[in-house]
């Protein structure tokens, strides 16, 4: 960068930078520690208890305990219904504002940007939308489980489900950048004949 240039909207130029860079630095780190730190006191309660990773007071296995048990009484049910796991291809690298996996604040911006999806979902499943899955005795229904970047979506195994799904991906994967890996995510039906599975696919 030439001379009498500013790298950013502050107006400092580059030259400034360099002559305080060992002060700049240190206040820097120091700005991004503290920010670190009061995210990750506020994260419990800014994200949906269906994201497990990287929220204080929450591990991923335990949304893997909650999903083995919903799949094994779906699985005994009589129930139509399918289980979606998606995986997004390079979620963190095609994050609109740049982020990068290893940057101090990626996972926590990247998990509070995933959570609009997770929080759509919810509001189509209040609005009768998306029915979800249910299990136990009158349990809510509840639809998907997020993993980081993974998630997991449980519906009914009908036309409009499948369809209710693919319109909420549509808008989240066309604010958000995202694209689903096809090839690292699969589908599973249970108590569904496979002549009416191939009308249910989504991708």
């Amino acid at each position: 960068m030439r001379k009498g240039k500013a790298p950013g909207s502050d107006g400092f130029p580059i030259e400034f930078f360099q002559e305080f860079w060992d002060i700049i630095n240190l206040d820097f780190l120091e700005v991004v520690r503290e920010s670190l730190e009061r995210l990750k006191i506020c994260l419990p309660s800014l994200i949906s208890e269906e994201q497990g990773g990287f929220v204080a007071r929450r591990q991923i296995l335990d949304g893997v305990v909650v999903a083995s048990e919903a799949i094994r009484s779906v699985a005994t049910s009589k129930e139509k219904s399918m289980f979606i796991k998606l995986d997004m291809a390079k979620a963190y690298d095609r994050v609109k504002w740049g982020l990068r996996q290893g940057d101090p604040l990626s996972s926590y911006s990247f998990i509070i940007m995933a959570d609009s999806l997770g929080r759509f979902l919810k509001s189509q499943v209040s609005h009768g939308i998306i029915q979800g899955w249910s299990w136990g005795n009158g349990l809510s229904r509840f639809s998907h489980l997020q993993f980081l970047d993974d998630t997991a979506l449980m519906g009914i195994a009908h036309l409009r489900e499948p369809d209710s799904f693919t319109q909420v991906l549509d808008i989240y994967l066309a604010t958000s950048s995202q694209k689903v890996n096809e090839h690292k995510s699969f589908i599973f039906f249970f108590n569904t004949p496979e002549p009416f599975r191939k009308g249910l696919l989504i991708f």
